[in-house]
């Protein structure tokens, strides 16, 4: 796990934390920021990607992982012009007992 805070003075303003998923993709797990401080998500997300761009240079690819269908995820997501979305899917065997 990797991360990165956004501090004013002694307040933390946003957090972010992530994994590798590979050697040239990183997944950006979740993001938090303090309510009140407009551009804080913002702000969080471009200062980590340049961070891990810098101590990544052959890094090629950020996750933004799930936008669970909330509209002011996806738009955040959007705005960010992504190379491409995958849909997520769920599958599971009848036999073990799970309704699916």
């Amino acid at each position: 796990m990797e991360g990165l805070l956004l501090m004013e003075k002694d307040n933390i303003l946003a957090m972010t934390m992530g994994s590798f998923l590979s050697a040239d993709t990183f997944d950006v797990q979740f993001e938090k920021a303090a309510e009140g401080y407009d551009g804080a998500y913002a702000v969080i997300n471009r200062e980590f990607a340049r961070h891990l761009h810098d101590k990544y240079p052959n890094l090629k690819w950020l996750n933004r992982e799930d936008d669970l269908g909330l509209d002011g995820l996806r738009q955040a997501k959007l705005s960010y012009y992504p190379d491409r979305l995958i849909e997520k899917s769920w599958a599971c065997l009848k036999e073990d007992g799970y309704e699916c």
